[in-house]
């Protein structure tokens, strides 16, 4: 038979086939409650038939996998092909109806944590580009709905039961046919102690039930070289007749995209908000710089160092690490125009007379600059292995700052008492930022100004303060034009507690204060053990600070706080008002390729 007539009896069946399928694989899948693939009732999406791709071959196949992580199995033996769902995401996990443990895994504890051996039949492949289907208006309107609830937690639990309605995800490649899974062998880890802690995913399993799906397999057994399925090829009258293509089953899943990929810009932005923020980039860098002549520390941003292409969409948080305890820095955020964000550090220094003055000394100094942007991902599937914590962050602008300070309530500000409910637990980081692009140069020159910027979050008033001084102010009046401030923007978020990997490092520490013995102007928190314990520990990894305060109403508490290698360095600007303090801090680990340069960079000011 030659190839025409091979071709010409396979197209009608591919036209069959087509049809079958668009009638009844216009639906997304899940994992049920024994953590197998199961298509889903309801439609998701339409298809453009003229788009679908079938491929008719019989073939068998053999071959050896390897898992390292129980997500792992449950994936490979699903035959779920895409790497990108395997990343053991905190959220992306409670989609799948698969909840995440509290550790990372770590890949040295754990070689190999099972092996199987997989036959399969492939009778054949469909594909279809994910440009070429659209959400069913049903799937809108839910969405639309659960967008629509009270407060973040509402929401979630609404698109949660969209997913179990409409399925977790859906593939644009699909493999039919049978296939047979034995387990040759489980190696648990070094420490079997460990073992639950050090994997990134945990599973919730029944294994007292039988699941099954196109590989007919159930979970009743890990004993070496024992058959997990009821399904052999000596029993399979079929393969190779292509008049059985409705009972074929799914044997391979690829091109994974999650159901909420089908929507449009606008529901996809929607609901990645709902889910929250995310560190999109992270950066420590050491840095001499001489502070001679009042000249700032100027450190861009710019897309080559973060990769991040629309900075102006996105949130920045930055600590200063010193290693002068004698010193303090103050730092903002200046956007000098929409896409250029820099981070402006100013060097201060005490006079006599108690009289404060920026960048007054012609030495040297060596800070370290800690920064996170934080934003909107641009995909569902992103990888959280790296930064695996949830921010729920926020702007706040348009308000008028009396006396040059200013304090915002949360419940001004959009969303964010609704979506953080433990504001009394999580870090909660604050920025200043201040928009130079839209200053005339004759207003505002940061190389010549002495004003600087600070932020704390008061619990007692559940507000963020922001405040500006002039710390060369000789006649303590602390003029600053009006239309500078008008400039200023606040960055807030908080971390998800719910939502976040509670092993990742975040919280707020009580801290007591005591004054230098020959600097009086400066307080520090070396000899706390709650703070020797967090940050000493940590001094290596990238850490952000920022106060939370009991304060009166008219709080008069301001002040820098910058971290050392010992501890807390603070710095006052205003009348202490309270001892009842407490910094909060995210610890973001940073390994050598996340360093911009692990040697000090010298720059000389220009």
């Amino acid at each position: 038979m030659g190839y025409g007539s091979i071709f010409d009896k396979l197209k009608p069946k591919e036209n069959l086939v087509r049809s079958w399928f668009i009638e009844n694989y216009a639906h997304g899948f899940k994992f049920n409650e024994n953590n197998f693939v199961e298509k889903v009732n309801n439609k998701a999406f339409e298809f453009t038939p003229k788009d679908i791709k079938v491929y008719l071959k019989s073939r068998y196949e053999s071959n050896t996998i390897k898992c390292s992580h129980e997500l792992d199995v449950i994936c490979k033996k699903n035959r779920i092909l895409d790497a990108k769902i395997r990343v053991g995401l905190p959220w992306l996990s409670t989609f799948l109806g698969i909840t995440h443990d509290t550790e990372i895994q770590k890949s040295n504890s754990i070689e190999k944590l099972s092996e199987y051996s997989i036959e399969t039949w492939k009778e054949a492949e469909i594909t279809f580009s994910k440009s070429h289907v659209k959400p069913t208006r049903e799937l809108i309107k839910d969405v639309t709905d659960a967008l629509s609830e009270i407060n973040t937690y509402e929401k979630i639990q609404a698109l949660l039961r969209v997913t179990k309605k409409y399925g977790s995800f859906y593939a644009c490649h699909l493999i039919f046919g049978k296939a047979s899974i034995k387990e040759k062998e489980q190696i648990s880890s070094s420490n079997e102690n460990s073992r639950s802690a050090n994997t990134r995913v945990q599973l919730e399993t029944n294994s007292g039930k039988e699941g099954s799906i196109g590989l007919n397999v159930d979970k009743k057994t890990t004993n070496k070289s024992r058959n997990l399925d009821s399904y052999s090829r000596s029993t399979n009258k079929n393969i190779g007749d292509l008049d059985d293509y409705a009972n074929w089953e799914i044997i391979g899943h690829d091109q994974i995209h999650l159901i909420f990929d089908l929507l449009d810009d606008d529901l996809r932005k929607k609901t990645l908000d709902v889910l929250g923020h995310r560190i999109l980039s992270a950066g420590s860098e050491l840095i001499n710089f001489d502070f001679k002549n009042s000249r700032p520390l100027i450190y861009p941003l710019e897309t080559t160092r973060t990769h991040v292409e629309d900075a102006s969409r996105c949130h920045i948080f930055v600590s200063i690490v010193t290693q002068n305890d004698k010193e303090a820095f103050s730092w903002h955020i200046d956007y000098v125009d929409e896409y250029t964000p820099e981070i402006v550090v100013y060097r201060i220094r005490h006079k006599k007379k108690s009289i404060f003055r920026a960048n007054q000394s012609i030495d040297n100094c060596s800070v370290k600059i800690n920064w996170i942007i934080v934003g909107q991902p641009k995909e569902f599937d992103f990888d959280m292995v790296k930064y695996p914590v949830i921010l729920r962050s926020y702007n706040y602008n348009g308000f008028n700052i009396e006396n040059n300070f200013i304090q915002i309530p949360i419940s001004q500000i959009q969303n964010f008492e609704e979506d953080i409910q433990k504001l009394q637990e999580t870090c909660i980081l604050s920025t200043c930022v201040l928009e130079t692009g839209s200053l005339s140069k004759n207003l505002y020159n940061r190389n010549k100004t002495s004003i600087i910027f600070g932020t704390h979050y008061s619990r007692s008033n559940k507000a963020a303060c922001m405040f500006a001084y002039n710390v060369n102010d000789n006649d303590k009046k602390n003029f600053i034009d009006e239309k500078i401030l008008q400039n200023l923007k606040l960055h807030i978020c908080a971390v998800d507690v719910d939502l976040s990997y509670k092993t990742f490092k975040f919280g707020q520490i009580p801290i007591k204060l005591r004054a230098g013995d020959k600097t009086k102007n400066i307080y520090y928190g070396f000899e706390d053990p709650n703070i020797k314990k967090v940050f000493s520990e940590n001094i290596e990894s990238l850490i952000l600070v920022n106060q939370t305060l009991l304060c009166p109403k008219n709080c008069n508490d301001h002040g820098l706080v910058n971290v050392n290698t010992h501890g807390i360095i603070y710095r006052p600007f205003g009348l202490q008002c309270t001892d009842e303090r407490k910094i909060a801090y995210l610890i973001v680990p940073l390994n050598n390729s996340s360093l911009i340069d692990n040697q000090p960079i010298s720059r000389n000011g220009n």
